[in-house]
C-alpha cells in the first residue's frame, strides 16, 4: 500500500531543488558570498591557540623539574 501511495505521489511532488526554485529562495547549503573574509584563527603575539598550550605545558614541566617536584 505505501509503495502504491510513493508511485502516485512521484509524479506531482517537486523535489526539494523544485521547490526552492520555484518559491525564489537561497539555495540550502554553504553559500559562497562575494567580499566576506575567510574565517582565521584568533592569535596573540603572532601564536595561535596550540602554541600557548605547549608553552603553557612546557613552563609547567620545567617548573615542577626546578623544583623537584617528582622526588
Amino acid at each position: 500500500m505505501a509503495e502504491a501511495a510513493a508511485q502516485h505521489q512521484g509524479d506531482t511532488t517537486p523535489t526539494l531543488d523544485q521547490a526552492i526554485h520555484a518559491e525564489g529562495m537561497e539555495p540550502v547549503g554553504t553559500v559562497a558570498h562575494e567580499g566576506v573574509v575567510p574565517h582565521t584563527d584568533p592569535e596573540a603575539v603572532g601564536m595561535d591557540a596550540t602554541a600557548w598550550v605547549s608553552l603553557a605545558m612546557a613552563a609547567f614541566i620545567a617548573s615542577c623539574f626546578s623544583r623537584k617536584c617528582p622526588h
